[in-house]
């Protein structure tokens, strides 16, 4: 008996593009399966690949310089935080939405303003935490350019 799993909607692109990857795969009787690393067929999977992967992406790079995100003097932690940041997954309020994990009348910033919570409210725009990052920043010695 086959049972119907229900995506969550976030999952629909991504459920998508799997059956489009896996449409002309063709399992052969008798013949074994293996994993095959595309980045480097012969050696196999790498830390190494990966992490020159996550550093060479033109989507990434576009937006932020990752050598700086992936600092060998960076915690791992505030890597992957930044990481997400920049990718846009962290759970906000908006993300929550879009995931059906909260309600979307539940979409209010935690800091009590009416304005829908998302990352570029939370870093940017929020009078409340918007300030907070920008004394960081100045703490940090991170020049930026005052959004209010």
């Amino acid at each position: 008996m086959e049972v119907e799993k229900k995506v969550f909607v976030w999952e629909d692109d991504l459920l998508r593009n799997c059956c489009l990857l896996l449409y002309n795969i063709v399992l052969h009787d008798g013949v074994l399966d293996h994993w095959k690393w595309l980045l480097d067929p012969i050696k196999g999977f790498s830390v190494t690949d990966v992490y020159h992967l996550f550093t060479t992406s033109d989507q990434i790079n576009e937006r932020v310089n990752t050598v700086n995100i992936w600092h060998k003097h960076v915690l791992l932690k505030v890597s992957i935080f930044v990481w997400c940041l920049f990718c846009n997954c962290l759970p906000t309020k908006d993300n929550l939405i879009t995931r059906e994990i909260i309600q979307a009348k539940a979409n209010v910033c935690v800091g009590g303003y009416e304005v829908q919570e998302s990352t570029e409210h939370l870093f940017i725009t929020c009078s409340h935490f918007g300030q907070l990052w920008m004394q960081i920043r100045s703490w940090l010695g991170v020049s930026s350019v005052d959004t209010f």
